[in-house]
């Protein structure tokens, strides 16, 4: 009997050991002042939580290979703006939508595919975040409206989204997730018990903290869940970065603003895009990409 109670007290302790190190790590790598007692306890509940289900974040499509998203649940992550605006484009009645890579793929899709879809083809997306020459819509959510969009198929292709969407071609099932639909993501990852990996699309290479905030408040939600998930190093990393934001009790508008993808659009004159981006459950859909076809529909 003592030696069983010995065995739990030395487990306790290493578990708090591990706890404070992992919340005095976050404060070293996002430079917190301090670590509020909320942080910590988020810290160490997300930390007490880790268990038999497979939760982990990507902070970039280079930080992960296909072989490691194959089979699982992957969850696309372009806040600023692909996944934003492909929801909005869907939600507007947008028949579904091609996601490519490059500009000129896009555009022989169109000439080839012009009578076979007579709904009407329009193309949509974005190159250093402005409209791409030729095309009919950029990547700007507000653009994708009912008069536009309803009823047509949309070639879209944009710097880091649709390029992110390439390292799950062997997954499972791929989402596409956003603030503006995040409670249907969340709905549905609840009900899943495959391995689920949020990927993180970045800016050019780099990684940016509107797609881990994002990324950070579904682990915080999944993780106080009933269920249990064996989280990697990322995804409790992102987690820390989303609960400093309820320790700073400041506004995902205001946040979103002072992110690099932020920061560039402000710079290009986007800045009503980012308080429509910030804006949660606007929408219950689940844009959805199917591989097999590579088309992403509600």
């Amino acid at each position: 009997m003592y030696i069983y109670l010995f065995y739990i007290i030395c487990e306790s302790l290493v578990s708090l050991t591990l706890t404070c190190f992992v919340a005095c790590a976050y404060a070293y790598t996002y430079r917190i002042e301090r670590i509020g007692p909320l942080s910590f306890l988020l810290a160490a509940h997300v930390r007490l939580k880790m268990s038999d289900r497979v939760l982990e974040v990507h902070f970039l499509p280079e930080l992960t290979t296909e072989k490691a998203l194959e089979n699982s649940i992957v969850v696309i992550i372009d806040i600023l703006r692909a996944s934003t605006t492909i929801t909005y484009a869907l939600a507007a009645g947008a028949k579904c939508i091609y996601p490519f890579l490059t500009i000129n793929e896009v555009v022989s899709w169109k000439k080839e595919n012009i009578d076979t879809f007579t709904e009407g083809i329009i193309l949509g997306g974005e190159r250093g975040g402005k409209i791409i020459e030729g095309f009919d819509l950029g990547n700007s959510p507000s653009v994708y409206t009912e008069d536009e969009v309803r009823g047509k198929v949309i070639g879209f292709t944009t710097s880091n989204g649709t390029k992110a969407m390439q390292s799950a071609v062997h997954a499972k099932r791929v989402l596409i997730g956003c603030f503006s639909n995040i409670s249907a993501v969340l709905d549905d990852l609840n009900k899943e018990r495959a391995p689920i990996h949020l990927l993180c699309a970045g800016t050019n290479g780099v990684v940016t903290r509107e797609d881990v905030l994002f990324a950070g408040k579904v682990v915080h939600s999944l993780a106080n869940s009933d269920s249990n998930f064996c989280l990697n190093d990322e995804a409790i990393m992102a987690s820390a970065v989303y609960a400093q934001t309820l320790v700073k009790q400041t506004t995902l508008d205001s946040e979103l603003r002072n992110t690099l993808g932020g920061r560039g659009l402000t710079k290009l004159g986007y800045e009503d895009d980012i308080e429509l981006v910030s804006k949660e459950d606007v929408f219950s859909i689940l844009p959805t990409l199917d591989t097999k076809t590579w088309s992403i529909r509600r």
